[in-house]
C-alpha cells in the first residue's frame, strides 16, 4: 500500500472510531446513572416505555415521511430484502454456531437464535447520521435520508424480530417448563412420605394415661341427677324465649335486598378495547405502525404536503413530533448503558468463553463479512441496484449489530434466559466498538 493510501485508511478509521465513541459514551452515561441509583429499574422501565411508546413512532414518523416518496419504493423493498437476508444468514449461523458449542441448557434456541436478531433502531439511528455528517463524501440532506432508511428497515425488523424471535423464545420457554416439571414428577415425595412416617411413628409410641375415677356413693349421685334435671328445664325455656324474637324481629325488619351492581359506560368500552387488543399479533407494535403510516402517508403527494410543508395544515404538530423524536436515540442508548448493569455486573462464567466467543464472532465478523460481500457484488453485477451511498452505510451498518436488546426483554416476558443472554449482549456490545468501527472503516474505504 502507498503512503497516502494509508493515511487515508487511518482517518476513515479515526472518523468511524469518532462515531461509535459518542454512541458508547451515551451508553456509559446510562451505566452510570444506574449504578449510582440516581435511575432504578422501575425508572428504566418508563424510559424503555416512553422510547418505545412515544419518541421511536414520532421519530419514525417524522423521518420516513421527509424521506418516502413513490420513488423510494423501490428502496423500501431493498432494505425489507436486507432484513430478510441477515434473519437468514443469522438463523444458519446460529445454528452451526450452537452445534458446534453447547450453549448453557435452557438457552439452546434463543442462542441459535440471537445471531439473527440483530440491534435495529438506537444505534444504527445514531451512528449512520454521525457517519454521513462527518464524512466530507456526503450531502447536507444525507442524515435525514440515513435516519429514513434507518426507519424503512425497522418495519420489516420489526416484524421478524417480534414474530420470529418473540415466537422462539417463547418456545424455549415452554420446553423449559416441560423438562422442570418431568424432573419433578420424577422426583420421589420425599418429604411427604417422611411426615407421614413420623405421624404413624408418634401414633404408635403416644401413651394415653387415664386417671382413676373417684368412688362416689348413692346420696351424691342423687343429688347430681336432681341438678341436671333442673339445668335442662332450664335450657328450655331459654331456647323457646329466643326462638320468640327472633320470629318477631324477622316480621318487623325484612331482610335487606343485596346491593345491585352499577353499570359504567366505559366497562363496555375497556372490555371491547381487550376484546380487538387479544386479536392484535404481538409483533404489531406502535414503531411498525408508525412506520406503516408514515410509508402510506408520504406516498400521497398533498397529504405529504400538509403534513411537511411549513405553511401547511399539520405543519405544527409534525414539528412537536420531530423535536421528540430527535431525543429517542440518546433515551434508548442511556436505557441500554443502564440495563446491563441493572443486576449488577455481569460475569462472563453466566454463560461461558466458547458460548460467548462463539455467539460474538457469529453475529459480529462472520454475518457483516457474508453481507459486505453480498452487497458489494450486487453493486458490481446488478444495473438497478440503489446508488445511494447512504443506502450502503445503512445495510451495512445494520448488518454489523450486536444482538438486538430487546431479546432481553422477550426472555423477561417468556421467564427464562434473562440472566444469561443479558451477560451476553454486555459482553458482546463492549467487543462491538471495535468491530463496528472496523466495518465501517472498511467500508467507507471500499464504498
Amino acid at each position: 500500500l502507498r503512503s497516502h493510501d494509508l493515511v487515508g485508511m487511518w482517518s476513515v478509521f479515526l472518523l468511524a472510531l469518532k462515531a461509535t465513541s459518542r454512541v458508547v459514551l451515551i451508553c456509559a452515561a446510562g451505566a452510570y446513572l444506574q449504578a449510582s441509583g440516581i435511575v432504578n429499574n422501575s425508572v428504566r422501565k418508563s424510559i424503555s416505555k416512553v422510547v418505545v411508546q412515544l419518541l421511536l413512532p414520532c421519530l419514525l414518523f417524522t423521518r420516513i415521511v421527509r424521506t418516502m416518496t413513490l420513488e423510494n419504493g423501490p428502496m423500501f423493498l431493498w432494505l425489507s430484502f436486507a432484513n430478510l437476508l441477515y434473519v437468514c444468514l443469522g438463523m444458519l449461523i446460529g445454528r452451526a454456531a450452537a452445534k458446534l458449542v453447547a450453549p448453557p441448557a435452557g438457552v439452546e434456541r434463543i442462542f441459535a437464535v440471537a445471531p439473527a436478531v440483530g440491534h435495529g433502531n438506537a444505534i444504527p439511528l445514531l451512528l449512520a447520521p454521525h457517519i454521513c455528517a462527518l464524512h466530507g463524501g456526503f450531502d447536507e440532506t444525507a442524515r435525514f435520508r440515513a435516519e429514513g432508511y434507518v426507519g424503512l428497515y425497522l418495519v420489516m425488523h420489526t416484524i421478524t424480530m417480534w414474530g420470529i424471535g418473540f415466537n422462539v423464545i417463547q418456545k424455549q420457554a415452554l420446553k423449559s417448563s416441560e423438562q422442570a416439571d418431568l424432573t419433578q414428577a420424577q422426583v420421589p415425595p420425599a418429604e411427604v412420605i417422611g411426615s407421614q412416617i413420623g405421624q404413624s411413628d408418634l401414633s404408635n409410641d403416644h401413651i394415653v394415661l387415664r386417671e382413676r375415677e373417684p368412688v362416689v356413693d348413692s346420696k351424691d349421685e342423687e343429688n347430681r341427677e336432681e341438678k341436671e334435671e333442673e339445668e335442662e328445664v332450664e335450657k328450655r325455656k331459654r331456647a323457646a324465649s329466643d326462638a320468640w324474637a327472633e320470629s318477631t324481629s324477622a316480621e318487623a325488619a325484612p331482610p335487606p335486598e343485596p346491593p345491585r351492581a352499577r353499570f359504567h359506560p366505559s366497562q363496555s368500552a375497556r372490555s371491547g378495547l381487550a376484546k380487538v387488543q387479544a386479536l392484535v399479533p404481538d409483533w404489531v407494535n406502535r414503531p411498525m405502525c408508525s412506520a406503516l403510516t408514515a410509508t402510506l402517508l408520504a406516498c400521497i403527494a398533498p397529504v405529504k404536503d400538509f403534513i411537511i410543508d411549513p405553511e401547511g395544515l399539520f405543519s405544527v404538530p409534525f414539528a412537536a413530533m420531530d423535536k421528540l423524536g430527535s431525543a429517542a436515540p440518546v433515551m434508548a442508548l442511556l436505557g441500554v448503558g443502564s440495563t446491563f448493569v441493572a443486576d449488577g455486573w455481569p460475569t462472563i462464567g453466566i454463560i461461558g468463553w466458547r458460548p460467548l466467543v462463539s455467539i460474538s464472532i457469529s453475529r459480529l465478523l462472520i454475518l457483516p463479512l457474508c453481507a459486505s460481500g453480498f452487497w458489494y457484488s450486487c453493486k458490481l453485477a446488478l444495473p438497478f441496484f440503489p446508488r445511494d451511498p447512504v443506502f450502503m452505510i445503512v445495510v451495512c451498518v445494520e448488518s454489523c449489530m450486536p444482538c438486538a436488546y430487546n431479546i432481553v426483554t422477550m426472555c423477561t416476558l417468556q421467564g427464562c434466559g434473562e440472566r444469561e443472554m443479558s451477560a451476553t449482549l454486555y459482553y458482546m456490545s463492549l467487543l462491538a466498538m471495535f468491530t463496528i468501527t472496523s466495518w465501517v472503516a472498511f467500508i467507507l474505504q471500499v464504498m
